[in-house]
């Protein structure tokens, strides 16, 4: 008999890690794990057992032949917001030492309301990564151009890594100006900067930012440069400590990160800064894949998870890019999938207002410790989970399988303290405006993200995930008309198996400046399409070394070059999937132009494009790619809609006014075919599907659960 071949994804997320395993006939199972962020490893293992206890495999049976290990986590963005990172230094092109303290005004703004972005004067400024007393100028000088203004004086380059050697760092960042059209003086000071190491018995690692983000924007790219020194470390140090202890339990493939455009990338090869959104880019992976499967093309992905609410947008089966992206109030310049995030989940704390006296959500969350009060690891403020358990949403005998007992006398005295006794309610209707709260809320940035880039919230599907997706779901697409609303039954670990729908890939990107007029001559387009085929073959070449030294067949590579173009005079780029890598002929550049201009109507409407302003391209990029096993959705027969079966009791539950009979199903005996009609609840050891009054589930062939209106 022929061993079976295992696939397993895990994505750890602030509150729970959750793990997804699949084998080739498409048969899954997953596992959920409260997260450890002292040790990522711990979680990671945890999880991954119980997937393998539910899936019913042994370790010998698995581990030795499972292909792919995947994974997914905010492990640096975790060290960057406690400034738990390593001591780093700086080598900066002289007259530009205070480059990062200065920052852009951009940056200085995020996340403050309106209000306050008003009154300027009572921003708080971003703790410093590298201090300025770490930070050292060298003479040196190259043009935007790429051209050598000013040679680099070496004995400062010698002089500068001396002193920050005599400083006890632990790491030396190296960014020039303009150095992403010129990289000699980075790499010469990063030899420079090795040669002194090496002299002093250091071992000090040493980034330079052409090496980690070659785009323009030198306070994005210093930023960039310096959360991969400061973080990546410990981040790449936790991840590795997950692959030693898979090696141990007989696994023979390398760790694989989930990458924050998409896509995996091993441990060794990954750069920790392309990994920050890794597990809520996973979601959308996973929205994209079975929008596929579906013929679905506008999708808005939502996942509720224990500490943040992560949303996704597809958009004609395309996702967007952020080019800007944040990760803990940093702006960096290496594009990201664009995934948007409010603190909102099942461990958002809820409070009364002193000021105001009312009922306030969120955004501070209780994480997975102390973890919501109900809890029992010390939690002392109510959560969104407190509210659910009173609700009667959760049966505290029964979370995540009976593996957890939850203690609900603890998260009624949480509340009626908190909240109930000072607002003069009853608990369950505290618990109910805990509830609806965050349910709005989350409604509202959902419906937002669609309505303010001009498109129709009736064309889009929206996708229900996270642990707490199933809870909440119904509460927050009540008001919203979407066409379709769908959950699944791995929605608790649906992030996980967005990953495993990934092939693995590297992204590269790098900045020029090619400039196209209108009307231009056959000689222009060729001198500026010389720029886009250097690039691209660069490019290219950096790739297949990089998939070689992973062991990868180079005849397996697909490579996709795009570039980040605009119209002369726009601030903002759009990503352009380009039909040629080399540009041949003058006919070749037309092509450019029309993908351009082609990929930027589908956006703003062919009634505004501009082709007499030229066309301008800043960054060049390339997405090379080696197809991997995908997840297989099993069919399964069709049944009487009649869910008797599954019934496994009834219980009072709390729904918007009073307290309703509600059926309680074991998911486990939910079949295709099914409907479920509220007031109903069906369990799932690591989530709970509700339907309210009025709704209604319908499961199908492959076991996806459709909320509906109505009762059939």
């Amino acid at each position: 008999m022929s061993k079976k071949t295992y696939y397993c994804y895990t994505d750890a997320g602030g509150t729970f890690t959750d793990s997804f395993i699949i084998d080739e006939s498409g048969n899954f199972a997953s596992g959920k794990s409260p997260s450890t962020p002292q040790q990522l490893a711990d979680g990671h293992l945890a999880s991954l057992d119980v997937a393998l206890d539910k899936f019913g495999v042994t370790e010998k049976e698995f581990f030795p032949n499972c292909e792919v290990f995947g994974f997914g986590t905010t492990a640096i963005i975790n060290t960057i917001l406690t400034r738990s990172g390593i001591k780093t230094g700086a080598i900066i092109t002289k007259g530009f030492e205070q480059l990062p303290f200065i920052g852009r005004a951009a940056q200085a703004m995020t996340e403050y309301s309106w209000e306050d972005i008003l009154h300027y004067n009572t921003h708080r400024h971003l703790d410093d990564l590298v201090p300025l007393s770490l930070i050292r100028g060298v003479t040196e000088r190259v043009d935007s151009f790429g051209e050598v203004m000013i040679p680099l004086y070496e004995h400062e380059a010698h002089q500068a890594a001396k002193e920050l050697i005599a400083e006890d760092v632990e790491a030396i960042v190296i960014m020039c100006l303009y150095s992403h059209m010129n990289s000699a003086h980075e790499l010469k000071i990063k030899e420079i900067v090795l040669e002194e190491c090496a002299k002093a018995g250091k071992n000090i690692e040493v980034f330079t930012s052409v090496e980690t983000a070659p785009v323009h924007r030198e306070c994005n790219r210093f930023n960039a440069v310096a959360i991969e020194a400061y973080g990546g470390s410990i981040a790449r140090r936790s991840m590795k400590e997950s692959e030693t202890r898979l090696r141990t339990r007989g696994n023979k493939t390398p760790l694989q990160i989930t990458l924050s455009q998409g896509g995996l990338s091993s441990v060794a090869q990954a750069k920790m800064i392309e990994t920050a959104m890794s597990g809520p880019v996973g979601g959308l992976m996973g929205g994209k894949f079975i929008g596929e499967t579906y013929g679905i093309e506008n999708i808005i992905t939502s996942d509720v998870g224990g500490t943040s609410f992560d949303v996704g947008l597809l958009t004609a089966g395309r996702f967007g890019l952020n080019m800007e992206p944040l990760i803990a109030r940093f702006l960096i310049n290496i594009p990201y999938v664009q995934v948007s995030s409010i603190g909102a989940g099942g461990g958002t704390m809820a409070y009364v207002d002193p000021l105001i006296g009312r009922l306030q959500v969120g955004p501070k969350s209780a994480g997975s410790v102390p973890g919501p009060v109900c809890y029992g690891l010390g939690g002392v403020n109510p959560t969104v989970t407190d509210a659910d358990l009173i609700l009667r949403y959760i049966n505290a005998d029964y979370f995540l399988g009976g593996r957890v007992k939850l203690d609900k006398a603890a998260a009624e005295k949480a509340i009626k303290e908190k909240i109930a006794d000072p607002l003069g309610i009853d608990i369950v209707h505290a618990a109910w405006g805990i509830k609806e709260i965050i349910d709005i809320q989350m409604e509202n940035y959902c419906r937002s993200l669609i309505s303010t880039k001009g498109y129709a919230v009736e064309e889009y599907t929206m996708m229900s995930f996270g642990g707490a997706g199933p809870t909440h779901c119904a509460g927050y697409v009540k008001n919203t008309p979407y066409k379709n609303v769908m959950m699944f039954p791995y929605s608790s670990v649906f992030c996980a198996f967005g990953a495993s729908a990934a092939d693995f890939a590297h992204h590269y990107i790098k900045s020029t400046r090619m400039y196209v007029p209108f009307g231009a001559d056959d000689e222009t387009k060729m001198t500026q399409g010389a720029i886009y085929t250097q690039l691209v073959r660069e490019l290219k070449q950096q790739a297949t070394d990089q998939f070689t030294e992973e062991g990868y067949n180079v005849n397996e590579i697909e490579f996709l070059p795009h570039a980040y173009v605009r119209y002369n005079g726009q601030l903002e780029d759009i990503k352009v999937t380009m039909p040629v890598d080399r540009i041949d002929c003058p006919e070749d550049m037309d092509k450019f132009w029309d993908a351009f201009e082609a990929e930027y109507s589908r956006i703003f409407s062919v009634h505004a494009r501009y082709p007499e302003a030229g066309i301008l391209s800043l960054s060049v990029g390339l997405t090379a790619q080696v197809a991997k096993a995908k997840p297989v959705l099993m069919k399964h027969k069709l049944v009487k809609p009649d869910p008797k079966k599954a019934q496994k009791g009834v219980r009072k539950c709390f729904f918007e006014d009073d307290y309703y009979d509600t059926k309680i199903y074991a998911f486990d005996k939910i079949e295709a075919g099914h409907v479920v009609n509220g007031p109903a609840i069906i369990e799932h050891i690591d989530t709970n599907y509700v339907v309210p009054p009025g709704n209604r589930l319908e499961v199908d062939e492959y076991m996806t659960l459709w909320l509906k209106k109505g009762k059939r």
